[in-house]
């Protein structure tokens, strides 16, 4: 927000005891503008559940079977409605480019979402001649099975706030690819890759790195990010926080 909305948080501080939000990130800029003190903003993190978001090796299977990939197929997911903030554009400018790149028919991008810019996707699908690539599934209710069924979480967004959707996919043990914004970072704690936001050429070059990856360091960077998950994001730790606040208030 602009200064008026900083100086509103400012002056009416006094009427909350605390003030959170989700990601140091974003605490951190809105104490430098003015609108908070660190006395008066804390972070509590989103939290998951870790029941929910989980790797299940049979729904996999089942699911790569009803969405006809085979076998072969490295299946890129990406989660999230279709607005400017997400960068499909710069996605799918991205992920032409890893396909011209990695010369393998058997890598699909799969994105599970809706909106206003569903036009403008489905023209530059068109225009990429990426139809036999791209999958559009619209929105979904089943992404925690999703998760499990696919390889690569991607996220391409030009800011966010905190991120949930890549805690969500670290949980489901996929590799995470995402852009450098927002709480983003804090949200992978040093695991997947991270790139520099709204860069295309950037964004390829680092899903091409990961398809070149072992299953051995793939798998270890999966079961890493999944323990920094359990440790820092699980819904039941978050509720505890939560309880604390309250208590101590």
């Amino acid at each position: 927000g602009g200064q008026l909305r900083m100086l509103a948080y400012r002056y009416t501080n006094y009427l909350s005891d605390l003030n959170t939000n989700v990601s140091n990130e974003a605490s951190e800029s809105l104490i430098g503008k003015g609108a908070f003190t660190p006395k008066n903003l804390i972070t509590v993190y989103n939290g998951i559940d870790l029941n929910k978001f989980k790797k299940n090796e049979k729904l996999r299977n089942q699911y790569r079977e009803d969405l006809k990939f085979s076998k072969e197929d490295t299946i890129i997911l990406a989660v999230g409605r279709f607005h400017a903030a997400k960068n499909y554009p710069g996605l799918i400018n991205a992920f032409k480019l890893l396909k011209m790149n990695s010369g393998t028919d058997f890598t699909k991008l799969v994105i599970a979402g809706d909106g206003e810019g569903r036009t403008e996707i489905e023209n530059l699908i068109t225009k990429l001649e990426l139809n036999d690539s791209v999958i559009l599934l619209g929105r979904r209710e089943d992404i925690a099975i999703l998760m499990s069924a696919v390889d690569i979480f991607v996220l391409a967004s030009i800011y966010e706030g905190f991120g949930l959707v890549v805690a969500e996919a670290m949980a489901s043990e996929c590799y995470v690819v995402a852009t450098n914004c927002g709480g983003v970072k804090e949200v992978m704690g040093g695991h997947g890759s991270l790139v520099i936001p709204n860069n295309s050429e950037a964004l390829a070059r680092e899903l091409f790195n990961v398809l070149k990856l072992s299953m051995v360091k793939k798998d270890k960077n999966n079961k890493q990010a999944l323990k920094y998950i359990q440790e820092n994001f699980s819904l039941d730790k978050i509720v505890q926080q939560w309880l604390i606040i309250y208590e101590g208030q």
